[in-house]
């Protein structure tokens, strides 16, 4: 029960409510004495539990982009699958798993997927999370001496690519690309 408790805050946090009372005007029930109830205590959270309160963490899930990464939820009869793709892949085929659950009920599936997804979202966030090609004036030298080497990266091809990844990754570096040969989320390893 402790750890159901931790997980609803955990959602609650990520939904954006920093402390108890939580603010949910949108799941509010109507009370018997007519007053419409709007906020909850960590033991009232019903993320677990039920629909309407749970997917609205998927669907932010799905709008969030956690460096150059987007997010999909597919919640399958007896499975939930977290997946990602590189942002500019709008195209689902390019989805790969990032987290699946199974052997609950679907709705537990779902939320223990969703609690999983958070957990490793909340890592990402302490991580260096800026895309250093896009924040060119944050390279270390060492990094903008390699590639400067290679000149222009827009231009590279496939093998060019992956000499640079490598050249980076001898010094604690590493970015993604993808079909396009386009270089993306260059960072510290």
């Amino acid at each position: 029960m402790k750890t159901q408790i931790e997980n609803n805050i955990l959602i609650a946090e990520f939904l954006g409510e920093k402390e108890q009372p939580y603010n949910f005007p949108q799941h509010g029930t109507l009370r018997l004495n007519g007053d419409f109830k709007t906020e909850f205590f960590d033991n009232q959270l019903q993320f677990h539990k039920n629909w309407n309160w749970l997917m609205e963490v998927v669907e932010k899930i799905e709008k969030t982009e956690v460096v150059g990464q987007v997010f999909n939820i597919q919640i399958d009869r007896n499975k939930t699958h977290i997946l990602y793709a590189p942002a500019n892949y709008p195209n689902e085929k390019w989805f790969e798993n990032l987290i699946l659950k199974e052997g609950e009920s679907k709705i537990l599936n779902c939320y223990n997927a969703v609690v999983e997804f958070i957990k490793w979202y909340n890592k990402q966030e302490l991580k260096e999370t800026k895309d250093l090609f896009e924040f060119y004036e944050d390279q270390p030298e060492n990094v903008k001496s390699i590639l400067e080497s290679y000149g222009s990266i827009e231009a590279m091809t496939y093998e060019e690519l992956t000499g640079l990844q490598k050249n980076l990754e001898t010094i604690g570096y590493t970015f993604d690309y993808g079909l396009d040969a386009q270089p993306f989320n260059l960072r510290k390893i």
